[in-house]
């Protein structure tokens, strides 16, 4: 199989009589040429990364092969499989053929997530040449935002004074993602006195994220005058004058810097105390990072209940259009109290059958001959009235340690999602 791999490698050259490239091919091609490890197969995927008739996901992922050709994954791009290296290898190899590569690359116009990933290789390889055309994107207005926030801090990594140099014109661009990045750059290479001032005035930022990542960098930095500004902060947190938005920021520098202990959230308790104990996650979250949270995150398993956006179960209430009747609290409370409030239409039943056996869900509908309940697993059970021994009512069927599967951060960036859910669901 071995022997095979150069002459899979070598197709990166292919081009059908017709059509395109079938992308299966192209990701085995990678693949092989990975896997070979010699300076042609390096070659020969800076060949695939300057094809323009080729996906820019193929192209990025050529020259991710490149970026870590010293220490290949552990598992095959391909079909997942685990494969074994001998030993690390000379990114040299890697460095070299990029290098070679670089002016046809850059010559021609390529994504921004093509050109991203092939400074971001150039630096990691330690290609010094790209610093400047690092610097030209960190200035390009025409880029992305974040993609220019992504050139500063490859080219802090190569060139750290240019990117001090850079951070000082960027600290005021219109966009706050650069802006950041800048503070970021300053925060690490500058002194506190210089750069606080900066932070605390990003604190007052109209942009949520800017006002959430000054806090954050104040938390970080070990500076007295860090110290300063987070009493400054931590005051007016207890006085309740600070933007609700930033609290938990707030409270987690307040731990760090002033060594403040955070009390630990009750596991138990009124509805009331539990939300309150909760009270920093109701504002400022990311609505993007909760709803993925809610579709994809495995240990809550959000989706497998209920029902939003048209997809999900439904053993618990659909929640498209819940934020045009409910308010925040209530929607942290169903999180963290699940008991507190229940719709009798999602209260569980439990049943003590004359067997011995408890069955409990939601009641879908009962006769006089048979109850049918929704399981916890979404299926359908029918039990015989007549094997019933004792009929109760239990509690909510939303797990109740559920908020212990999320950090803070989650909890919050799912209840600014939830909340952003206004519209009813389509019929």
């Amino acid at each position: 199989m071995t022997n095979l791999l150069p002459a899979l490698a070598a197709c990166a050259t292919y081009q059908p009589p017709q059509g395109k490239v079938d992308d299966a091919l192209v990701r085995r091609v990678i693949s092989a040429a990975e896997k070979s490890g010699t300076p042609e197969a390096a070659r020969l995927l800076t060949v695939v990364a300057s094809r323009s008739d080729l996906a820019t996901d193929r192209r990025v992922e050529a020259i991710d092969a490149l970026r870590v050709w010293a220490k290949p994954p552990q598992r095959n791009r391909v079909n997942g499989v685990w494969q074994f290296h001998s030993a690390s290898r000379d990114p040299v190899v890697a460095r070299a053929a990029l290098e070679a590569a670089l002016p046809e690359l850059l010559g021609s116009r390529l994504d921004e997530p093509l050109r991203f990933a092939v400074l971001q290789a150039a630096t990691e390889l330690g290609i010094t040449s790209i610093g400047s055309m690092l610097v030209n994107w960190c200035y390009d207005t025409t880029c992305s935002p974040a993609s220019r926030a992504k050139a500063l801090g490859s080219l802090l990594a190569s060139k750290p004074a240019a990117a001090v140099e850079v951070s000082a014109k960027l600290r005021d661009d219109p966009q706050p993602a650069v802006r950041m990045a800048a503070r970021r750059v300053r925060a690490t290479h500058l002194p506190a006195e210089q750069v606080v001032p900066e932070l605390e005035a990003a604190v007052c930022s109209a942009d949520l994220a800017e006002r959430q990542a000054a806090v954050s960098l104040l938390a970080e930095m070990d500076a007295p005058e860090c110290v300063e500004a987070v009493k400054t902060l931590t005051a007016k947190l207890d006085s309740g004058s600070l933007d609700p938005t930033i609290h938990l920021e707030v409270r987690e520098a307040a731990q760090k810097r002033l060594g403040r202990e955070v009390a630990a959230a009750p596991a138990s308790g009124s509805s009331e105390d539990m939300v309150a104990a909760w009270s920093d996650t109701l504002e400022g979250g990311d609505v993007a990072r909760g709803r993925d949270l809610f579709f994809t995150k495995g240990e809550v398993s959000c989706v497998r209940c209920h029902h939003a956006e048209g997809k999900g179960g439904d053993v618990g209430p659909k929640l498209d259009g819940i934020a045009a009747t409910k308010q925040r609290p209530y929607l942290l409370e169903s999180i963290v109290a699940p008991n507190a409030t229940v719709a009798e239409a999602y209260r569980t039943t439990v049943f003590l059958t004359d067997e011995g056996v408890n069955v409990a869900g939601i009641l879908v509908s009962e006769n006089a001959d048979t109850v049918k309940l929704k399981l916890a697993d979404g299926t359908v059970k029918d039990v015989k009235v007549a094997s019933i021994d004792e009929r109760t009512s239990g509690p909510s069927s939303m797990p109740a340690d559920l908020v212990g599967k999320l950090t803070r951060r989650e909890l919050r960036d799912l209840i600014a999602w939830m909340a952003s859910l206004t519209k009813p669901p389509k019929p």
